[in-house]
């Protein structure tokens, strides 16, 4: 049997459930993850939430163009005054408290939780669908509704894979293809070739 790949935050819950798989049967908390309120599920209610709450962050309050100036180039930042390091601080909680939450919805679906498995591998599919919602990797700008529609596209063609029978591990390959393409596209390299052919079809 494989094992999954060790991190620090597997490992403190690992340490926590003693390595055992914990079940549990509790109507209120599965509800988060299967439960539905007027028709709409739950899992999606909390997500138009949280989504509204960081739109609110990132749009009405300085915090989006700290976090764009300190994601293209956080030297510059510094010296025009902004504190770099707590604007990153500040956004690895805010990822870290929408982790918690996934981590909820995640358990509340399947009524146990794993510290080997659940959710192996979701770090790429995060990046993939940031990637897809065309936020740059180098850094910079970013935009909150591209990521939603990278999810629901990720989500549909993910969907469509599973009900083809296409095994798990060809979906994984696929995601990783994608995210280097998408890499090679946002290169200097290729920002550099992109501009020549401009300036070749110009003259």
């Amino acid at each position: 049997m494989a094992r999954a790949p060790a991190s620090p935050s597997r490992g403190v819950a690992s340490l926590i459930t003693e390595g055992y798989v914990l079940t549990f049967d509790h109507p209120s908390y599965q509800a988060l993850g299967s439960g539905y309120w007027f028709g709409v599920p739950i899992p999606i209610i909390i997500a138009i939430v949280i989504l509204a709450l960081i739109f609110l962050l990132t749009r009405m309050t300085p915090l989006g163009l700290f976090i764009q100036s300190t994601g293209g180039n956080a030297t510059a930042s510094h010296y025009t005054g902004i504190n770099a390091r707590m604007v990153k601080i500040t956004v690895y909680v805010i990822s870290g408290i929408c982790a918690g939450i996934a981590g909820i919805i995640f358990t509340a679906d399947v009524q146990s939780a794993d510290s080997a498995q659940l959710g192996l591998f979701i770090e790429l599919e995060a990046i993939l669908v940031v990637v897809m919602g065309g936020t740059r990797l180098s850094g910079g700008r970013f935009t909150l509704v591209g990521t939603v529609i990278g999810a629901l596209i990720l989500q549909a063609i993910i969907t469509t894979l599973l009900t083809q029978a296409v095994p798990v591990e060809y979906t994984l390959i696929f995601e990783a293809l994608v995210v280097v393409i998408v890499l090679i596209f946002q290169s200097e390299k290729m920002k550099t070739l992109s501009l020549r052919r401009k300036q070749k079809s110009i003259t």
